[in-house]
């Protein structure tokens, strides 16, 4: 029953999270912590929900906003930098994700201390993420920044000097 479900649910996570018109009109920063916020509140209630349905709901519901989220994630980053220093910068991007993928392995081992406690470090990694993307700013729609002068003008709301 429950590999049937995940199967079910990814289907139409991924239609949706593959296609760019699917949250290009909200643009980049408000869909991606969207995602991020509705992973982080998923994982939550995945922590207080009996066992069931309902947990395997919200289960499939932070799958999707997490799917969604690396679905936007490498777009918005390589809009985010500058063309001279764009390929180090999503390396380093990509290395941090690696990183982050390592040790979440070592995050499910916290189980054994307490059931809800992996769950809890997620969702909240997840959420905090989601709240701090939105002080980024907006890349839908704008030219790609050259250089980083650019990218300190237009942090500064000044004009290019």
């Amino acid at each position: 029953m429950r590999l049937s479900s995940i199967v079910i649910f990814r289907i139409p996570i991924d239609c949706v999270c593959w296609d760019p018109f699917a949250w290009c009109a909200a643009g980049r920063v408000k869909t991606l912590s969207g995602a991020m916020m509705l992973s982080g509140a998923a994982c939550g209630l995945c922590m207080v929900l009996p066992d069931g349905g309902l947990t395997t709901t919200a289960a499939m519901t932070g799958k999707f906003g997490i799917t969604a989220s690396f679905a936007i994630v490498f777009v918005y980053a390589a809009e985010l930098f500058p063309t001279v220093v764009r390929s180090l910068a999503m390396g380093l991007s990509s290395t941090a994700a690696r990183v982050g993928g390592v040790m979440a392995p070592g995050v499910v081992l916290l189980s054994a201390t307490g059931k809800a406690l992996p769950l809890l470090v997620f969702g909240v990694v997840a959420f905090l993420a989601g709240v701090l993307l939105l002080g980024l700013p907006e890349t839908m729609g704008k030219p790609l920044p050259e250089t980083i002068q650019e990218c300190e003008a237009e942090a500064s709301g000044g004009p290019l000097e």
